[in-house]
């Protein structure tokens, strides 16, 4: 078997892969860079590969762990400004509540005067 048919077969069997898990999904298809088939895995040598994805993760460039990262910050920041959107509208009510009761005492003063 060829080298490219190889890999012609393997992506044909993640993008069916895809195709079923992602079926009527909503959910974005994951990135397929980082599932490439590398020459050290075509000649065999899986040490080298597997060497070089542990190399990549320890200095931080292998792409899966970027694009995770980056998800992560984006959802991180989305709490932040929930947090900050609950924060802001807790203040406007505590104010609208103080408001509220000197407008009360104001009432009952005059009532009773």
């Amino acid at each position: 078997m060829s080298k490219s048919s190889g890999s012609s077969k393997y992506q044909l069997d993640w993008s069916l892969f895809c195709i079923h898990v992602f079926a009527g999904s909503k959910r974005k298809l994951p990135d397929e860079s980082w599932l490439s088939v590398s020459e050290e895995v075509l000649n065999g040598d899986l040490d080298a590969h597997f060497a070089s994805l542990i190399e990549q993760v320890q200095t931080g460039n292998h792409v899966e762990l970027r694009r995770r990262n980056v998800a992560l910050e984006r959802l991180k920041e989305k709490h932040i400004a929930a947090c900050d959107r609950h924060r802001r509208e807790q203040i406007k009510n505590i104010n609208q509540l103080y408001e509220y009761e000197i407008e009360d005492a104001k009432a009952q003063y005059q009532v009773t005067n």
